[in-house]
């Protein structure tokens, strides 16, 4: 039988475990944002021109376009686990827990 304390610890330990996988993902999509910026900086500015075709297509807008949505990565991985940590989750679950056990009277 699981009590309280092995369920919240497994709960506890899922939600690190997202965490760190959600965290190793955005540093393996900033190692590839930053090859191919170096691609980019390479091909615009230091007139290198690449043979491999698919680098043909990285483009000011390509880039711009990456850039932003590494941001909203990184806002998501970083910024929303402060906004949003634990001390929030605990509030939400009391206030819902509250909200139910209370009785809807209707008049």
């Amino acid at each position: 039988m699981e009590t309280i304390e092995t369920f919240e610890r497994n709960r506890a330990e899922e939600l690190v475990r997202k965490r760190v996988h959600a965290m190793r993902n955005f540093y393996i999509h900033l190692v590839v944002y930053a090859i191919a910026l170096l691609t980019y900086v390479l091909q615009e500015y230091g007139g290198v021109d690449f043979h491999f075709r698919p680098l043909g297509y990285l483009s000011t807008f390509v880039m711009v376009i990456w850039t932003v949505i590494l941001v909203m990565d990184a806002i998501k991985v970083f910024v929303t686990g402060v906004l949003l940590g634990k001390k929030w989750e605990d509030r939400k679950i009391k206030e819902l827990m509250q909200n139910k056990t209370q009785k809807q009277i209707w008049k």
